[in-house]
């Protein structure tokens, strides 16, 4: 399966943070369908919840730039 970043996920609010690492999680784990329920199971937040507190439950840096950079250099994954 291949997941690809559409220019709007680029751009991360408090929402689509969660979104964007629940989808390259998705990719990671093949997880069928990404809704709610699986960006908690993924994420360990609602995706409304926090940059900040999303991110240090998975270990992955705060800042939204590393943040993407990271995503990026996950396997399979591109942007459009």
């Amino acid at each position: 399966m291949q997941v690809i970043f559409k220019p709007e996920f680029v751009i991360l609010n408090n929402a689509q943070d969660a979104i964007v690492r629940a989808k390259a999680l998705r990719h990671i784990k093949n997880v069928p369908y990404l809704d709610q329920a699986n960006i908690i199971a993924l994420t360990g937040r609602p995706a409304g919840d926090s940059v900040e507190g999303a991110s240090s439950l998975l270990g992955l840096p705060v800042t939204k730039t590393r943040l993407r950079q990271e995503v990026e250099r996950l396997p399979g994954l591109k942007r459009q």
